[in-house]
């Protein structure tokens, strides 16, 4: 009769350092996981196991260790062999540093020394289990005992390794070894460390003993082990990652593309145009990786005509003028009835964006986008929504009646002011607004009326900004909200003024 252990890690994780191992050196890992490792588990679920069923602590010292090493002798007299998910892959270490001792005493600057830890692990699918086989003969007794023991595994190896272990009254039907562990060296082999043949009783001695005990800490391996060689089943291929899904993948041209965005904080109103400017910037940067083919490609080492090629996202043409006529890309927030940016909307008023374009944009929205830079606890994440979404109709209209979603700003660059201080009659901002209509084409107004005014962050260009080498603020302006009045229905969407392209100077369309 075999016996036959189920363990599952329902996080899929599976962390653990090899005995007397450097984790920043070691290159295997533990995988499969160590039988001294299941042995030292036991015991420390036996004296836990003994505590619950006493009345007082000493229940280990009264009852002894006799029927817990009867035992550990059969499972350390015998060599288990696995069957190990084949989808198994070591991940990428996770490192972070640790405090370890109080650097200063005083309570008002107290600071801790710390010291890098680096966790490695291997991660599974899902809760697939992996399984435990050993050829041993255990009493109804003992195997009682063992699943008392199982039952209270609660992790394996590091803390954080939630673990569920189980003893099966047979083996899965179809279900035979893949690994097996040999004490004969392997160059294909994984170092696992497990009992030795014929030093069982060294071994069972040491297991009771702390880790910082002088007769383990000054050895290389705990008395009674060494280590054995498993070589692992093959790992199926790897698929390589689509950056686009079936049912996102951009037919001849889209008009918009919409994000859903969510976030468990949301930026104020006044910081959407800075994180639209450097989602943009995310954009351009993906962009430019995307036509060269160079990971490390920025606007800056752009060619003139591959410059050009990003024109209708960054602004500006290949001589870093600003594009006339504002064709290129408008990146908004659409703001829920709780004011919160639950959309992010971007689109051009007559290009529609190609599949280039399409696929920087989709790929610059797959990382969550910090409201501060270099701080990630705080993001929004961006999910892209099927290009037959339809656009919230607030937006596109069409209406007679428009109200202010965002402030509008009027053009920066133009001399609003006389010398005396005294505004302009001509540079209002309702006259502004009307001749920016004017400009695209559509109707001005037949009636303005002015609701608030609000300072507001800008996205300005280094053109724009002289002092920009003297003083590292956010540019700011003030913004007005405007309820607008046309003769006849105008269709959106409007976006006008100082920083229209990342947000500002948007209207929503009123029913009437």
């Amino acid at each position: 009769m075999s016996l036959v252990l189920e363990q599952r890690f329902p996080l899929g994780r599976f962390h653990a350092t090899r005995w007397n191992q450097n984790p920043f050196e070691d290159p295997y890992g533990e995988w499969p996981p160590s039988p001294w490792r299941l042995l030292r588990a036991l015991t420390a679920r036996w004296n836990q196991y003994h505590r619950e069923r006493s009345e007082g602590l000493l229940a280990v010292e009264q009852w002894g260790f006799e029927p817990l090493e009867r035992l550990l002798a059969k499972l350390a007299g015998s060599t288990p062999s696995f069957w190990l998910p084949p989808a198994a892959w070591r991940g990428r270490p996770i490192k972070q540093y640790q405090p370890t001792s109080i650097a200063k005493e005083k309570a008002s600057d107290r600071k801790y020394n710390t010291t890098l830890i680096e966790d490695h692990y291997w991660t599974m699918e899902g809760e697939e289990a992996l399984y435990w086989f050993w050829k041993v003969d255990l009493t109804d007794d003992e195997a009682a005992l063992l699943d008392a023991l199982l039952e209270r595994v609660l992790y394996f190896g590091r803390s954080e390794s939630y673990c569920r272990f189980k003893r099966l009254e047979h083996q899965p039907e179809g279900l035979s070894p893949n690994c097996v562990l040999s004490d004969c060296f392997s160059a294909s082999g994984r170092p696992v460390l497990a009992p030795a043949k014929g030093k069982e009783k060294e071994c069972l001695d040491a297991i009771h003993l702390s880790t910082d005990d002088k007769k383990l800490s000054s050895r290389d391996v705990p008395p009674g082990t060494t280590w054995h060689y498993a070589v692992i089943p093959d790992q199926p291929p790897r698929k390589a990652y689509q950056t686009l899904s079936k049912s996102l993948l951009p037919m001849k041209g889209q008009p918009f593309i919409q994000f859903a965005v969510g976030g468990r904080v949301y930026p104020p109103p006044g910081a959407w145009v800075r994180l639209l400017g450097r989602f943009r910037g995310r954009v351009i940067k993906r962009f430019c990786e995307l036509i060269t083919g160079d990971r490390q490609a920025n606007y800056a080492a752009l060619s003139v005509d591959e410059k050009d090629r990003v024109s209708l996202i960054s602004g500006k043409d290949a001589q870093g003028l600003p594009l006339r006529g504002h064709p290129h890309a408008h990146f908004a927030y659409w703001p829920d009835i709780n004011r919160r940016p639950s959309r992010l909307v971007v689109w051009r008023r007559e290009t529609q964006f190609d599949h280039i374009e399409t696929r920087a944009l989709l790929e610059a929205a797959s990382t969550p986008l910090g409201l501060q830079a270099g701080f990630s606890e705080w993001s929004l994440v961006m999910v892209p929504l099927p290009f037959d979404t339809p656009i919230p109709g607030e937006m596109i209209g069409p209406s007679r009646l428009w109200q202010s979603v965002t402030p509008f700003v009027p053009p920066q660059a133009r001399h609003r002011f006389r010398r005396g201080g005294r505004e302009r009659p001509s540079e209002k901002s309702e006259r502004l607004l009307a001749r920016l209509l004017e400009a695209e084409g559509r109707p001005a107004p037949i009636g303005v009326d002015t609701s608030d005014l609000t300072w507001t962050s800008l996205h300005l260009s280094r053109r724009k900004r002289p002092f920009e080498t003297e003083s590292r603020t956010t540019p700011v302006g003030l913004g007005n909200f405007f309820k607008l009045t046309f003769e006849q229905p105008v269709e959106g969407p409007l976006a006008l003024g100082e920083s229209s392209h990342f947000g500002l100077g948007l209207f929503k369309a009123i029913p009437e």
